[in-house]
């Protein structure tokens, strides 16, 4: 697989600049210079808020199966799994063709997201639901959410990142048209999902 061979994971210095997550940044249409992916950096940006305060890190393709699962600890079965989907933009009357998708998952512990965006997948993880379906990298998403479908979970945590890794996803530059949110989060959820599909 790609980048078998790349370096260890390294500490984030904060949220990146993605603006293909449907946040308030994607207003000024950067998203459009991001069409090919020309900033994608074959990385997984995983986020974990509890109470003893937040811990932020940047992983390889090659660190997933190693230091992610070691970072997510227990590895919980995934409960309950929903599809969402909001406006790229503030400023669109409607999101019938042109959104972001993401995937809402619960275990016994945790809330968390997964996304593609147009430099990394996010992985985010919190105690309270609204805090990973209402923002994504600490920034508010746009207004105009809208549930897609739901389901079971079927499958574990750790289980979801060795699917991450064996499929590739990180060597899978974005492009707005081949690879981007819908794709990825759509075969997330029918993975995740016990009957259902999105």
């Amino acid at each position: 697989m790609g980048n078998r061979s790349s370096s260890g994971s390294s500490s984030a210095s904060g949220s990146g600049s993605s603006s293909s997550c449907g946040s308030s940044s994607s207003s000024n249409g950067g998203w459009q210079s991001n069409i090919k992916g020309g900033k994608w950096k074959n990385k997984l940006y995983f986020e974990s808020t509890d109470k003893c305060g937040t811990i932020r890190h940047t992983l390889k393709d090659k660190d997933l199966t190693t230091d992610l699962k070691r970072l997510v600890g227990e590895d919980e079965m995934i409960t309950y799994v929903t599809a969402y989907k909001v406006p790229l933009s503030e400023m669109q009357f409607t999101q019938n063709v042109f959104y972001h998708m993401f995937i809402v998952f619960e275990t016994r512990k945790w809330f968390w997201s997964i996304e593609k965006q147009s430099d990394v997948i996010t992985l985010q993880r919190k105690k309270n639901k609204d805090a990973v379906k209402n923002k994504c990298r600490r920034k508010k998403r746009n207004d105009g959410r809208e549930f897609m479908n739901c389901d079971c979970g079927n499958i574990s945590v750790h289980s979801l990142i060795d699917w991450l890794y064996k499929k590739d996803e990180l060597d899978k530059p974005y492009h707005f048209l081949l690879r981007n949110c819908k794709h990825f989060a759509r075969a997330v959820f029918n993975k995740v999902a016990k009957s259902e599909e999105v």
